[in-house]
């Protein structure tokens, strides 16, 4: 059964060109989502380069450890964007 869309803040703890690791920072005693392995989540977040590119991207959760969420990236389109951002 489809999920309806949530949105929860992340900190997001690690990033390579492959997946990311994130926790989820719920506000005003909001609860954060429960998600599950294998499951397949949109993500949208900027990256802190000078120019502040906006990311948008689908992610598969592969692990699940203490509240932190490991993820495999199963398209973005923004390769080029992760890339110039993990060289600096």
């Amino acid at each position: 059964m489809p999920r309806l869309s949530v949105v929860c803040p992340v900190l997001i703890d690690d990033i390579s060109l492959h997946g990311l690791r994130f926790i989820f920072m719920p506000e005003n005693g909001t609860q954060a989502p429960v998600l599950e392995i294998h499951e397949i989540v949109s993500m949208e977040f900027r990256l802190d380069n000078t120019s502040f590119d906006w990311i948008r991207c689908r992610l598969e959760i592969r692990n699940m450890y203490n509240g932190m969420h490991g993820t495999r990236i199963v398209s973005s389109g923004h390769e080029k964007e992760l890339g110039f951002y993990l060289m600096q």
